[in-house]
């Protein structure tokens, strides 16, 4: 058996705490645009600007070819590498650029940011107020517009995990609520 390179908690920020459509057009370079409050992109496959960004799962769709692409489906398919070397390239830019939340991602291996896969509030705002956005050039940070978005994609998460955690705290004892 061989060892395992990566945490299932690496992993999982990899996925879902990098924001895809950020993702895709600061990183991959990969043409977008807003449209009708979506974020629409060429499919890397098959060129098709039939597509879409689901904040709430962070998956990028294709209706033409009929894929789902996550954040580590997309650096394999754009930059041809495999698995191993999609998820390094991830981590390393996870570290240097400030578009993705690099406090949750670099954190992920560390125990406090997930558990059973909730990640904490106080995680999820300390990278919104994250003081090294603040060292980042003026020229090189998102724009008020991509902030504000992807603040409220991270909102939005947060809302889910909070609805999810009362439903199973009913579910588990209704008097409680």
């Amino acid at each position: 058996m061989t060892k395992r390179r990566f945490t299932d908690r690496q992993l999982y920020a990899l996925r879902n705490d990098i924001p895809v459509d950020s993702l895709m057009e600061k990183v991959l370079d990969v043409p977008s645009r807003i449209v009708d409050g979506y974020c629409r992109f060429l499919c890397p496959l098959c060129n098709a600007f039939n597509t879409a960004v689901n904040p709430e799962t962070n998956l990028a769709r294709c209706f033409d070819c009929r894929k789902n692409f996550n954040t580590i489906d997309l650096v394999m398919i754009i930059r041809e590498l495999d698995f191993v070397n999609s998820v390094r390239f991830l981590l390393k830019h996870c570290e240097s650029d400030p578009i993705i939340p690099k406090n949750e991602v670099k954190c992920a291996d560390q125990s406090g940011i997930h558990n059973n896969g909730v990640t904490h509030i106080s995680h999820i705002l300390g990278a919104l107020a994250s003081p090294e956005g603040d060292r980042v050039p003026t020229d090189c940070r998102p724009s008020t517009d991509k902030r504000i978005s992807i603040l409220e994609q991270k909102v939005d998460r947060l809302s889910n995990q909070v609805s999810d955690i009362l439903k199973a705290i009913h579910a588990d004892n209704p008097s409680r609520l």
